[in-house]
């Protein structure tokens, strides 16, 4: 889904503490560290926290994604192009595993820890590679985002039913969504949108139950359905096909 709501709402935040904790780093930029590794595991919203933020500053930024295969020349030409206030965000950090790329990314890093030439972020989940421990060790600052608690879900989907109207038939059916929702904030609000757009404005729980059943006959392993195709389209090395392994 390409429209996901919490990616498009900036002031769905229940990490007001951590964006504050990054507005500080780049404010301070480049007097202190030139990285920051942010830490979190999945769907606890750092792509959304670090892109809103970096946009309430006012900021540009170049998002470098692993699967793009073309990212990896973007070091070969990105300097001599900068004009600008701009952030190099690395998403998913913690699968860069190939010699190359790690040669391509301590290189790159240290250049720029000795000519400050703009802040780089490195967004990872809990599993941190020997890279990430590499580069925290040395001019890199570390925020960590806790899984959102129970509270932290029933205010952000408090803001999508006052945005979207949203009724339930009773407070359970809600906690049944947040409950499946696994602590996810993307999960719960592809669900939530999900059964607004099927269901309209009124949720009952036959409908969430109804979506549910459904929801569960088409989760077949889709992650290793896509490392599969993936790897079928755009086979190139053992190295490219280790990143999905790892994954």
């Amino acid at each position: 889904m390409n429209n996901i709501w919490y990616e498009q709402d900036n002031d769905v935040n229940v990490n007001k503490n951590i964006q504050a904790q990054i507005e500080k780093w780049l404010s301070n930029y480049p007097k202190d560290n030139s990285g920051l590794v942010i830490s979190g595991g999945i769907g606890t919203g750092k792509h959304t926290l670090v892109k809103n933020t970096i946009k309430k500053l006012n900021w540009k930024y170049h998002m470098l994604y692993l699967e793009n295969d073309k990212s990896w020349d973007f070091f070969a030409n990105f300097i001599s192009g900068l004009n600008e206030k701009m952030i190099l965000v690395i998403y998913d950090a913690n699968l860069i595993s190939s010699p190359s790329e790690k040669r391509n990314i301590i290189e790159f890093f240290s250049q720029n820890c000795q000519k400050k030439l703009l802040p780089i972020i490195f967004l990872t989940n809990l599993n941190h590679s020997k890279l990430i421990t590499t580069l925290s060790a040395h001019d890199c600052e570390n925020i960590r985002i806790s899984l959102p608690t129970e509270n932290d879900l029933f205010l952000i989907s408090k803001t999508f039913i006052e945005k979207y109207n949203i009724k339930f038939d009773s407070l359970q059916t809600l906690k049944d969504i947040v409950n499946y929702s696994q602590y996810d904030i993307r999960r719960l609000t592809i669900i939530l949108q999900d059964l607004y757009y099927t269901y309209g404005h009124k949720i009952t729980r036959t409908f969430l139950q109804r979506y549910l059943s459904i929801s569960m006959k088409k989760n077949v392993e889709v992650g290793l359905f896509s490392a599969n195709k993936s790897l079928m389209d755009r086979f190139k090395s053992i190295e490219e096909s280790m990143r999905f392994y790892k994954s």
